[in-house]
């Protein structure tokens, strides 16, 4: 997984994800910029390429979480560094009954929090 995570940094981050295809036109209450619950599990199984794409989506939304909360890039990206190593160590226990940006921004206040 670490070699996933070492390719997945060094790929330039959208400005926004793209559109969860299971959510076009469907009339959901789910933000459409949301991660797929069934992507994660995949990526919690060990799927490399579902992990890739968890992270990638999950990296846009913590790392303008940290921006937020810290006074320059490098703070920001070591806190989404942790935030990210955190979570992602925790895909397991992602149920689905909250939108996966829910808990994983859940995790980044409690991080920032911890600090």
């Amino acid at each position: 997984m670490e070699e996933v995570v070492d390719e997945v940094k060094s790929t330039p981050v959208p400005r926004r994800a793209p559109m969860a295809s299971h959510l076009q036109g469907a009339g959901t209450s789910l933000d459409p910029w949301d991660v797929d619950p069934q992507l994660v599990r995949r990526a919690a199984s060990g799927e490399a390429e579902a992990f890739a794409a968890v992270y990638q989506q999950g990296f846009n939304r913590v790392y303008r979480f940290a921006v937020r909360r810290t006074s320059g890039r490098q703070e920001a990206e070591a806190l989404t560094e942790r935030i990210l190593e955190q979570s992602f160590g925790q895909l397991d226990r992602y149920t689905g009954a909250v939108p996966f940006s829910a808990w994983l921004l859940g995790i980044a206040k409690r991080v920032c929090r911890a600090d």
